[in-house]
């Protein structure tokens, strides 16, 4: 009680003259039309401010939620795709019986770790051996490849990006077919080169990179960029491509994990023909 005595002693003017400030603006407001007009203008745009200001705050917030959900939506859309089926058509006589059984599906994953700088490149995913990704698998996002899955924990896995001297990818020129090996140089994260692709392939700048199909890592006909300059592997008769990626690996935050269904069966004549 003493040091609320003090507490009014020393602060009891000010107080005092805030409380009669406060009386005389209710006053002047509550009987003057042309201050009360303004007082109501006023406060009718600063609390429509803030409203908007906590809006776009709580709005910021949710955005992690609809990216997630966006991403699962679209690795639902992506399983439905042609190149995500087996087609298991054939014609017998004059009937033809097409059937178009689901061969991949994705898994989102969101980034949670990246490297660019380094010979062999990682990046760090939120899924793993839970939700069923295993090493080997392929991952891609919204513009092209991001590598491959080497090592899973229950929640989280690494993933060896494209931007590593081990990755070789097997790639196709999408307007004529032929294919070769990609590989990266370490020099840059925006392109790699293609290779073994023989030097009478018809070759132009600009041409598509696709995955070419030839393992059940990736689908076949993702796209991984273009043909931005065209020399010669030395005392060799194949081309060294220079490709433009598509997919920007300093700006990665959602991916799709690639699981073939018949990787098993592809894994079993492997082995039997390596015996």
């Amino acid at each position: 009680m003493h040091n609320l005595f003090q507490f009014f002693a020393r602060f009891g003017t000010t107080i005092l003259f805030i409380i009669l400030e406060i009386i005389c603006f209710v006053l002047i407001v509550q009987y003057n039309s042309g201050q009360k007009e303004v007082f109501l203008n006023s406060s009718s745009f600063y609390s429509g401010l803030l409203m908007e200001k906590y809006s776009d705050a709580t709005r910021f917030y949710r955005l992690s939620g609809v990216a997630d959900s966006i991403a699962k939506d679209n690795a639902r859309l992506r399983a439905e795709l042609r190149f995500a089926t087996i087609d298991a058509s054939f014609r017998h006589d004059t009937v033809i019986d097409t059937i178009y059984r689901q061969r991949y599906s994705f898994i989102s994953a969101q980034v949670v770790g990246n490297s660019v700088n380094q010979i062999d490149n990682y990046i760090t995913i939120n899924k793993g051996s839970a939700m069923k990704v295993k090493p080997g698998m392929g991952v891609i996002n919204d513009a092209g490849l991001v590598g491959i899955v080497r090592q899973t924990s229950a929640n989280y896995a690494t993933v060896a990006s494209m931007l590593s001297s081990q990755t070789r990818i097997s790639a196709a020129i999408k307007r004529n077919g032929f294919f070769g090996s990609l590989v990266w140089n370490s020099n840059s994260s925006e392109y790699m080169h293609l290779t073994d692709i023989p030097k009478h392939a018809d070759i132009v700048k600009g041409d598509s990179v696709i995955t070419s199909g030839y393992s059940s890592t990736f689908p076949k006909g993702i796209f991984i960029g273009r043909v931005e300059s065209i020399g010669y592997e030395s005392g060799s008769s194949f081309y060294d491509l220079k490709v433009k990626l598509s997919t920007d690996f300093n700006n990665l935050s959602y991916v799709y994990v690639v699981l073939d269904k018949t990787k098993p069966q592809l894994d079993s004549l492997a082995n039997a023909i390596i015996r």
